[in-house]
């Protein structure tokens, strides 16, 4: 049997399909061929080779599930730290940046994007208010706690 022809135009160029999980892809019917090949199989894709791709599919699918959950957890291990250091008072509550943040070099806030992350996170579940103060380059973001998301801790 020859090898089919080439294709004289290139696909289109898209995002690999591990891109994220929640992106769509066609791992299942790829892997298919792919597992009847290396089988030494020539002919339509046969139902074993279908099945255990199928399987691979749902084993790559929970890796990557848990490698997302890492970054995931990190953004709300950074948040909590962050409301940490709002009720001891190391931040102050009438305003703060993420500058004031990673600078100190906390535990687990020593890195600038963390520390975004869990500010942003912050800030979309209403435990903190941003604002944009203008600077002479560009706006610096300040970020308020609110009261009644995060009571003043009692000494």
């Amino acid at each position: 049997m020859p090898w089919p022809a080439v294709p004289s135009r290139t696909p289109p160029t898209r995002r690999p399909s591990c891109a994220s999980p929640r992106t769509p892809s066609k791992p299942s019917p790829t892997g298919a061929l792919a597992f009847h090949l290396a089988d030494g199989h020539a002919g339509p894709v046969g139902f074993a080779s279908t099945l255990r791709a199928l399987h691979w599919a749902v084993y790559l699918e929970s890796h990557a599930r848990r490698c997302y959950g890492m970054a995931h957890d990190g953004e709300a291990d950074a948040a909590r730290r962050i409301v940490e250091r709002i009720k001891k008072g190391d931040l102050p509550r009438e305003g703060f940046g993420s500058r004031d943040v990673w600078r100190r070099g906390w535990s687990g806030l020593a890195d600038q994007k963390r520390v975004a992350a869990g500010l942003d996170l912050l800030v979309e579940l209403g435990h903190l208010e941003a604002w944009q103060e203008p600077t002479r380059t560009k706006p610096r973001t300040l970020y308020f706690a609110n009261p009644k998301a995060n009571p003043p801790a009692r000494h």
